[in-house]
């Protein structure tokens, strides 16, 4: 499997002509596996541009430390590569359970990471990158250093490959709605379409109040979703609360708690509580559909899903106790296609007590000790242990 993934073309990338592949470098940095001597193959693992490589020369050699130049580092990329595909070739020869991860990251631009998760001998869960591909744009340097100037921080991007990059930069619009203005009309060139359309609706009073409350209403309402999306993207075992997550921004929707809203709500108002109800009322309207997507996926469309991560908390060793499972309640593990069948459901309920009584009392300071929990148990409760491997490669 990681070899068909390190050498098949892909094609669907390949035919965009902005696609630059620096697989190479890339496999060699993210992995560590370089087989070269310090502080060349530091250089290489730590996926350090080779165009910078000369420039921390004069410093190493004053301290003793020699470093090649960059014509000479390259030359060795094309051996490390082979090296790294050798290392996950014997990794993962003998892995007979894994997941394959399609990611999008912001790490150098725009990138789709393509990654392997498995579960080590350990119960470790462990991911290798086995592919990047670099998606390329052009940026303004000279308006991105204006708004830098100006703001003080970095402007944000829109990227197609990063989870709610979209928000993140209306985020940035609101935090800054002040500095927006005039940033525009400093830089006629900054893209002269949205840039006409922008200064209309600025040099409208009304048109500019109703952007700086929708732009308060979305940050409020989508920083539940982005918290739980990046908290679910990482890499440990998160399958243990990703029901909490998820249920976390159900009861975030219905509590209503927009801070920023309100703020700029009260300050358009001046005083007047019916003017500012009105606003807050025209705010919310405006964000209504995106909770009902929200409610229709997650309630209609992904409720197996649902069910199967909230079934999958009888696996936590600390949760379990609270949850007080029967029998019956390890029906719900058959939404998970690989504990559906009643030889599995038979042999977990069969390890119940034992599962209960082994867990009286458990606690932890962090989720990798339920990990270590499971490894210490898996001879007593194989059955149980089984699933949970399975688990982790969700």
């Amino acid at each position: 499997m990681a070899t068909q993934s390190l050498t098949e073309d892909n094609s669907d990338l390949s035919e965009n002509e902005d696609v630059q592949e620096i697989e190479d470098p890339i496999l060699v940095a993210v992995n560590a596996g370089a087989s070269l001597r310090s502080p060349t193959s530091a250089v290489i693992a730590r996926g350090i541009a080779l165009a910078k490589v000369d420039a921390p020369r004069p410093l190493l050699e004053k301290y003793g430390h020699r470093l090649t130049n960059r014509a000479h580092l390259s030359e060795l990329i094309p051996a490390v590569l082979e090296n790294e595909k050798d290392k996950l070739k014997k990794e993962l020869k003998d892995v007979k359970e894994a997941s394959v991860i399609f990611d999008g990251t912001a790490r150098l631009g725009e990138a789709l990471a393509v990654i392997v998760r498995y579960v080590q001998e350990n119960f470790q869960p462990t991911q290798r990158l086995i592919r990047l591909d670099i998606l390329a744009k052009a940026l303004n340097y000279n308006a991105r250093l204006v708004w830098r100037e100006r703001t003080g921080q970095s402007i944000r991007t829109f990227s197609e490959t990063r989870w709610w990059s979209k928000w993140e930069v209306l985020r940035q619009v609101s935090e800054y709605f002040g500095d927006v203005e005039p940033f525009l009309r400093e830089n006629d060139e900054v893209s002269p379409a949205n840039h006409r359309r922008l200064l209309e609706i600025f040099d409208d009073p009304r048109s500019c109040q109703d952007l700086r409350l929708e732009l308060a209403a979305l940050v409020d309402a989508g920083v539940h979703f982005v918290n739980a999306t990046y908290y679910l993207e990482g890499d440990g075992p998160l399958i243990f609360t990703c029901y909490e997550r998820l249920s976390a921004v159900t009861r975030a929707v219905a509590v209503g708690n927009y801070p920023n809203t309100t703020a700029v709500a009260r300050e358009i108002a001046g005083g007047n509580a019916v003017l500012c109800n009105q606003l807050m009322a025209q705010a919310k309207a405006c964000i209504q559909p995106g909770f009902q997507f929200y409610h229709q996926k997650f309630s209609v469309q992904f409720h197996g899903t649902i069910r199967a991560f909230r079934a999958a908390r009888l696996c936590c060793p600390v949760q379990v106790q609270d949850l007080n499972p029967t029998a019956a309640s390890l029906e719900e593990l058959r939404n998970f296609p690989f504990a559906n069948d009643d030889a599995t459901i038979a042999n977990l309920a069969q390890d119940l007590p034992l599962y209960l009584a082994a867990s009286d009392g458990v606690t932890v300071t962090c989720e990798d000790e339920k990990l270590t929990w499971w490894e210490n148990h898996k001879d007593t409760l194989p059955h149980w242990f089984s699933l949970v491997k399975k688990l982790l490669l969700i």
